[in-house]
């Protein structure tokens, strides 16, 4: 009688407490699998994919409640451009260094009721560019002045942000 083996292909296990399905549904989530590829890899409801990704802070795009989306916390892959004086660092928004000195002086000029051809002809004078490389202009210049208006916590921290220089 000859030993036959038989080859098997690897089966993970995860522990199917709702923190065990969290963290794999996290896990395949971030590396860019979609909910149904999720659902078919493991085997789980595709509720309660979804439950398990909202109690973490993920709320998969095609399923955010669009009455609530604004109160809730989304995190998701960053998408875009950031806004100027802002970068993108594993997903969340953080200060740029290099630009947010230029967002403070656009704050404070804005602020003192400077026009905003006014500020962007300060910056263009001191040699600032803008993140494209181009001479500021005046669309530019309100299109930053509205964002922080809309948002005052983001400008509080503009103008408290201290440079390390």
């Amino acid at each position: 009688m000859s030993e036959h083996h038989q080859h098997h292909d690897f089966i993970e296990f995860f522990r199917a407490t709702r923190q065990g399905i969290s963290q794999k549904c996290a896990e395949l989530y971030r590396s860019g699998q979609s909910l149904r590829q999720i659902v078919r890899e493991t085997g789980i409801p595709k509720t309660t994919v979804i439950e398990a990704l909202q109690a973490i802070g993920f709320v998969p795009a095609k399923t955010a409640n669009r009455k609530s989306k604004a109160s809730t916390q989304v995190m998701r892959a960053p998408k875009g451009v950031p806004p100027y004086g802002f970068s993108w660092l594993r997903g969340r928004l953080v200060v740029n260094p290099a630009e947010i000195e230029n967002v403070r002086t656009i704050i404070q000029l804005g602020q003192k009721n400077y026009t905003l051809r006014a500020i962007a002809d300060h910056l263009n004078g001191l040699g600032i560019r803008t993140r494209s490389d181009t001479p500021w202009e005046h669309s530019v210049i309100r299109r930053v002045i509205l964002r922080h208006k809309k948002n005052p916590n983001l400008l509080e921290e503009v103008l408290s942000w201290v440079s390390p220089n």
